[in-house]
């Protein structure tokens, strides 16, 4: 029983497409790569003038969710006429910015970028998370590891980002923070852009690695704003959806519900009819009221197997109804977590005193056991117990008694 183990598989009917749009190789481009087919639902294609180009079909396709320009449009016009083109289609754009950027042709279009003068120095900066970015959230351990990213090389003094883009990392110089944005975001007819002012950010993913041996906050911070970028906005008045496409059978199921009116408002105070229906057919209704600050509903107890689910609700006196899937599946616990936490690892030694070693340090390891003064430690341990509780001694001495007895009867003492 403990080798069994169900797997789910969720047929995606549409990817993302993402089209990478570089002026020449750069290492930027494996470290974005790297994070986009880290999802299943992206697809990735890479555009080099004269090196590794898409044919026509992909570069005038209207059914690109996102591009990403890295230095492009460049000072060599390599990929002008291609930037102008992708411009003219509802695709949302990505900026990443260089000493090859073409600043001036950036700043003549509808992007949140401003240029006061050509700028000609370079200031190096490093980033400082936004806590109050509008449009989605870093985990706090993200937060603390962006902090020590070493800098990036940005335009000096001469660019400026307009008020209306959301800035998610601000520029520090030195131990200076800015209120400068360093990455930020805007959402202008319907086109969302974000742009980063300097390159070189495959530094940023090759540092939290070594220092942490995985790339956890560079793949959170640059998979949520593509994620975000390439998502398009949901104008339907009635959501409903769990908040996994996968629970635990031993977690409650969560649904997330929303309710809007024609100023895409939140309205409370629905009710919201829920039904379930299992892979044998059996069905589970359910029926809560939404409120302020109150939106989900938790179902708990659910066999493993795969759901539909129907919501529905009335809204603005017309009934909207949301119908999906989500899987609840059998986990055992003593699979989880396989993989060894070394950061754990190094708190418990430097919390007890002793020495981390990784497997490139096993020399060092053997040098210090043989430095080592080891000592003798001797525990000892005390306890008292009452001799009424030994019923072995009670016997004994009745088994003595009672010999002296017998003898003393049987050779005539008494």
């Amino acid at each position: 029983h403990n080798n069994r183990t169900s797997i789910f598989v969720e047929v995606v009917e549409g990817k993302k497409k993402i089209l990478v749009v570089a002026s020449a190789p750069h290492p930027d481009l494996k470290a974005l790569r790297e994070v986009i087919e880290q999802n299943a639902n992206y697809e990735c294609a890479l555009h080099i003038p004269g090196l590794d180009e898409q044919p026509a079909s992909v570069l005038q396709s209207d059914q690109t969710d996102l591009v990403i320009f890295h230095q492009a449009p460049d000072l060599r016009g390599t990929t002008r006429d291609l930037f102008l083109r992708l411009l003219k289609t509802k695709a949302s754009v990505f900026l990443i910015l260089g000493e090859q950027s073409d600043l001036r042709l950036i700043a003549q279009q509808n992007m949140p970028l401003k240029l006061d003068a050509m700028p000609r120095e370079f200031d190096d900066v490093t980033p400082v998370v936004n806590p109050t970015f509008p449009n989605f959230e870093l985990s706090a351990s993200a937060t603390t590891v962006l902090t020590d990213y070493p800098p990036l090389s940005v335009h000096f003094g001469k660019i400026n980002v307009p008020l209306q883009a959301a800035p998610l990392l601000y520029q520090r110089v030195g131990n200076l923070a800015t209120q400068k944005p360093l990455l930020a975001v805007s959402v202008q007819d319907a086109r969302k852009t974000g742009i980063l002012l300097g390159a070189g950010i495959w530094r940023w993913r090759l540092n939290e690695f070594d220092r942490t041996e995985h790339t956890e906050a560079f793949d959170e911070l640059f998979g949520k704003l593509i994620q975000f970028l390439s998502t398009t906005d949901d104008k339907r008045k009635f959501r409903s959806y769990p908040l996994q496409q996968e629970f635990s059978d031993t977690e409650a199921v969560v649904f997330e519900s929303q309710v809007y009116n024609d100023l895409f408002e939140p309205v409370y105070g629905n009710t919201i009819a829920l039904s379930l229906t299992d892979e044998k057919g059996r069905k589970y209704d359910y029926s809560y009221v939404t409120s302020q600050g109150n939106s989900q509903y938790s179902i708990g107890g659910l066999k493993e197997g795969v759901y539909r689910y129907k919501a529905s609700t009335t809204a603005n006196q017309k009934r909207e109804e949301v119908r999906g899937e989500f899987a609840v599946v059998h986990r055992q616990v003593e699979l989880q977590n396989l993989t060894a936490d070394f950061d754990l690892l190094r708190r418990m030694s430097a919390n007890t005193g002793g020495t981390f070693y990784n497997v490139t340090q096993l020399d060092k390891l053997q040098a210090d056991l043989r430095k080592a003064e080891a000592t003798s430690v001797i525990h000892t341990e005390e306890s008292f117990e009452a001799l009424v509780n030994l019923k072995w001694v009670f016997f004994v001495l009745l088994a003595l008694v009672s010999i002296e007895w017998f003898s003393r009867r049987y050779w005539g003492s008494y």
